[in-house]
């Protein structure tokens, strides 16, 4: 009873101009009122109809919790001064190209960001550019 009485629209609009945040029935973006108040609500709509990002967890399926964990490892590591960026990003990508079996994309390719390369190849001498 409680998720069906949160999920009404009344309900929704009600805590949208109460506390705001953002509804989850979709026709409440083109609510005039809600609109008035929260112009931005057009262009989330659009974007959730439109410009769908794949979540992590899609393309890695079953490696998700290994290669979310070197990369919030690695960024700790970066964080805590234990290492430096360049050297951190190289053993990570190394970390990832094991988890994934993919080999680091060549410097002159472009990598999808949502493609088989995941990490561009990192650089360790600061005068390269």
């Amino acid at each position: 009873m409680l998720v069906r009485f949160l999920c009404r629209p009344d309900t929704q609009l009600n805590r949208i101009r109460k506390i705001g945040g953002s509804p989850t029935i979709p026709e409440l973006y083109n609510d005039p009122g809600m609109l008035a108040a929260n112009p931005y609500f057009s262009t989330i709509l659009k974007t959730y109809r439109n410009d769908k990002v794949w979540r992590p967890s899609t393309k890695t399926g079953k490696r998700y919790p290994d290669i979310s964990r070197a990369y919030y490892t690695t960024v700790h590591e970066i964080l805590e001064g234990k290492q430096t960026a360049a050297s951190a990003l190289s053993d990570l990508q190394a970390v990832l190209m094991q988890i994934t079996g993919l080999n680091a994309p060549a410097q002159a390719q472009a990598a999808d960001p949502m493609g088989s390369a995941l990490l561009p190849p990192c650089h360790t001498d600061p005068t390269e550019s």
